[in-house]
Parts: structure tokens; sequence; C-alpha cells
């Protein structure tokens, strides 16, 4: 077995790399040790102010669910794995669930053999390391997308809440990365706008899907799935009712002369 360190800096949780889905059982166990605290914070629990310590993270089965692309029974019985083989130990709360990863910081500190711990700020012939050089360039990386798809991006967000009603802004960074993550793929804008019409199709007229019509859900792991949709009969009869009931509605409103009917 290979011994020594490699370096996994946490802004690895913003490449497009970590937007691949399901990741499998190693890929989420190492999303585990980058979402943990490097050290100790607070943070608001249940209207209570909690301190999360070194190694810990607070979250739940639905939030991992999503960043990995399981179901939430996948979730738990991963969980449950890893508190067997004695990895990671959990406490269950109303809000959520603490985690603690045991040996955290065998994972974390570097020491040498002989048990002092090594400079991680220098190289092996005494160089300063330029980690905020490596920081800067994932930025970098991230500021050059966004500028080189700025006007695709605004044209999916402008497309999305006039089909959908709803006011996404396009600020968001965490939304925009999925638009830029299927931009890289290589499709294009005619594509974004299929898939809006297709899940509107199918769901905007939903009570229960209507909330997946978000770019989190529409531009993420299923967007070929989505891309290749077609509306059945049903949504179809469904949509024109709404249509028309809408048209009707309009009517009234016109004929009234008045902005808003009941």
């Amino acid at each position: 077995m290979q011994q020594g360190w490699i370096r996994v800096h946490r802004s690895l949780m913003e490449h497009w790399l970590h937007e691949d889905k399901p990741f499998g059982k190693f890929g989420a166990w190492v999303d585990l040790l980058l979402m943990a605290n490097h050290e100790a914070r607070k943070m608001p629990i249940g209207g209570e102010l909690s301190t999360i310590e070194r190694g810990q993270l607070f979250t739940s089965s639905l939030t991992l669910s999503a960043r990995w692309g399981w179901s939430r029974g996948k979730v738990e019985r991963f969980l449950k794995q890893l508190e067997n083989d004695q990895m990671m130990e959990r406490k269950r709360t109303p809000n959520g669930q603490l985690l603690t990863l045991v040996n955290y910081s065998v994972y974390q500190d570097l020491n040498t053999t002989n048990g002092h711990q090594t400079d991680n700020r220098r190289t092996s012939n005494g160089q300063p390391t330029d980690t905020n050089k490596e920081l800067k360039n994932v930025k970098n990386e991230k500021n050059e997308s966004n500028n080189k798809f700025s006007n695709q991006i605004a044209q999916v967000f402008e497309y999305l809440n006039q089909k959908t009603g709803k006011r996404y802004t396009g600020r968001s960074e965490a939304q925009r990365k999925f638009i830029i993550a299927r931009l890289k793929e290589g499709y294009t804008v005619e594509e974004f706008k299929r898939v809006i019409d297709n899940k509107v199709a199918a769901w905007k007229h939903d009570e229960k899907m209507n909330q997946y019509l978000r770019p989190e859900t529409l531009f993420g792991t299923k967007f070929e799935t989505y891309l290749n949709d077609t509306e059945t009969e049903a949504q179809r009869a469904r949509r024109e009712d709404h249509e028309l009931h809408e048209q009707q509605v309009a009517a009234i409103r016109a004929a009234a002369g008045i902005d808003y009917v009941e």
C-alpha cells in the first residue's frame, strides 16, 4: 500500500467534478471530510447557538441525499456503515444530525514518522508552498467561467422566470454553477429552454412537483433525461386546461378593467 499525503483543498467542492452524481461511497466519505469543521465554530441550531467542534459537521439525510445524488435510505445505510466501522459517531436531533468523524486529526494533521509535526507551509527543499496561489487559480477559473457564459446564463434565467413565474436573479453562485457545468459539457441555450419547457409542462400545475422547477433540479445530473422527456397526454390535457383558465381570467380582467380577479 502506498504511503504519504496529498493535499485536498475545500475549494474542490466548487469544481464541476463535484457535480457528477451519484457519488460512490469513497466520494461520499471524502465529501464528509471536506465538509467537517477544521476548527470549532458556532452555528444556530433550533433557535440556540451551538458549538460544532473540529472534525464535526451538522447536517441532515435530506441535505446529503441532494449532495450525493442518493436516496435518503441509502444515505442512512451508509452512515450506519460508518458507525459500525467506528469511522463516525452521530447524534440525532429534531433539527438534523451531528456527525463526528473519528480520528479526524489523523486524516488532517501532517506528522513525520518520528512524531514531529511537519511544517506544511514548506516544501521538501525548504521553499514556501503557495497555497494562496492555488486558491487564487481556482477562483480565477470560476470568474472566467462566469464571464465566458454570462450571456447564456442570463438567457436561461430569463426564460426560466418567464415560463415558471418565478423570480430567480441569477446572482446565486450555487445556482449558476449547475448551468455552467452543463454549458461546459456542450449543451446549448436552446437545450436548456427545451428542458424548461418539458418540466414546466409536467410540473407547473402539480402542487407537489412545482417546487422542483428550480436550477438545482432542472440543470443537475438528470439534465439529459429531462431534455429527452416528452409530454404525456394527461399532462398535455392538464396544461391546456390551465392555459384556457388563464386566458378566461385575462379576458375577464380586460373586460372589467381591473388588474386582479379572485
